[in-house]
């Protein structure tokens, strides 16, 4: 094998490697929002307890280990900016807000039965409740205005949607950004 193509060889995976490690949080990482981040070890713990809960309340085998694990980072992703902006706007959640934020959940409630599945569930919360109590401030605006870094294994987050969006793949880049 000739020098020129030993550094061929080493150097195109090396410099993609580089490129994509500046725009995506480390594999250890499941999401990143200016300095704050969840670790995969946390998300499998919450997803797990998610998993519990849905197959308990009969959904066993309608959702996937991904779908699962997608959803709970999109919870912790909602949680993530709900504190980013309560910070900004200098609100403090009552626990009558995060009452009322229980509300909205509707049927979903039976989610927060297993301690770690509420932890996920704990971020849309807070993010629901700092909607109702932040009067006189455009939450979805500003909410929208933030970006967490996703790990690319779940797709990339969607501003409009407050979740993660797209493929979920390393091999089929997400078109959502």
């Amino acid at each position: 094998m000739s020098r020129r193509s030993l550094l061929v060889r080493i150097g195109v995976p090396a410099a993609a490697l580089a490129m994509f490690a500046g725009c995506s949080p480390s594999p250890a990482t499941a999401i990143e929002l200016d300095g704050a981040r969840v670790s995969e070890s946390t998300i499998t713990r919450y997803a797990d307890g998610c998993s519990k809960m849905l197959d308990a309340g009969g959904g066993a085998g309608q959702y996937t280990p991904g779908d699962i694990r997608r959803v709970v980072v999109s919870y912790v992703g909602e949680g993530m900016i709900a504190d980013q902006l309560a910070r900004e706007y200098g609100v403090t959640l009552s626990d009558s807000d995060m009452d009322q934020a229980k509300q909205a959940l509707g049927n979903a409630r039976g989610l927060l039965a297993d301690n770690d599945c509420a932890q996920a569930v704990d971020g849309q919360l807070r993010l629901t409740a700092l909607v109702l109590s932040a009067k006189g401030k455009n939450v979805q605006k500003d909410a929208a205005s933030l970006a967490p870094v996703v790990n690319p294994r779940y797709g990339a987050w969607s501003p409009t949607d407050f979740a993660v969006a797209g493929t979920g793949s390393l091999s089929k880049l997400s078109t959502d950004r």
